[in-house]
């Protein structure tokens, strides 16, 4: 009976986390540092390894672009991954962007799109009303949609090979200056380091394969 009433216990508290944890976006796009928080829940046994991982790195993402928001005015910053089984992107970290315009680009194929032939160069489209080869068809209407006017991109490189994007949107036509664009760059750069080791994680919590409450 003692048993049982510490595995009910022990059940309890784990939902308890569990709800506590899916309300965090706030405080993850507010900056607060909570990494110490997970690493506690995991040696408590509260959350799993991949859990743990999963939301470590997402404080980490959500915090670097919250800092590129916060330089670069203005600016709405998004992190999409590619994923080259199924030729798509993903926006998993977007979160000052409104949820209507993420479920439009939510595994938005990249097939016979340019921009993924990219080595390691940037792309600016100062004015997306004006058509340009280098910006997909789909993606640009999705944009004009919203009220986008214009776009950096900046592809997420790893051994030669494109694991997503992080992009920069604006309601407004923005020319950036070279601080600007040397500082999104410089972050980008850092943020393909913490997502390469957890992109195949995120790829099976995006088809579902695997369950992240």
């Amino acid at each position: 009976m003692e048993k049982l009433i510490h595995s009910l216990q022990a059940h309890s508290l784990k939902k308890n986390v569990e709800r506590i944890i899916s309300s965090l976006d706030v405080k993850l796009q507010n900056g607060k540092d909570l990494s110490i928080v997970f690493l506690d829940l995991y040696n408590k046994g509260l959350i799993s390894q991949s859990e743990y991982l999963f939301y470590k790195t997402k404080f980490t993402v959500q915090h670097t672009t919250s800092s590129i928001e916060n330089v670069i005015l203005d600016c709405q910053c998004g992190i999409y991954i590619y994923d080259d089984m199924d030729q798509c992107l993903w926006n998993v970290f977007s979160n000052s962007m409104s949820n209507e315009f993420n479920v439009w680009v939510k595994g938005l194929t990249v097939e016979e799109n340019p921009v993924c032939l990219i080595n390691a160069e940037y792309l600016f489209i100062q004015d997306i009303f004006l058509d340009t080869p280098d910006l997909p068809r789909k993606y640009r209407e999705i944009l004009l949609k919203f009220g986008y006017r214009s776009l950096l991109l900046h592809p997420l490189m790893h051994n030669n090979q494109v694991q997503g994007y992080s992009v920069l949107l604006f309601k407004d036509l923005r020319i950036l200056n070279d601080k600007e664009l040397h500082y999104f760059i410089t972050q980008s750069n850092f943020l393909v380091k913490k997502l390469y080791s957890y992109r195949s994680h995120l790829m099976k919590v995006i088809r579902n394969d695997e369950i992240i409450t």
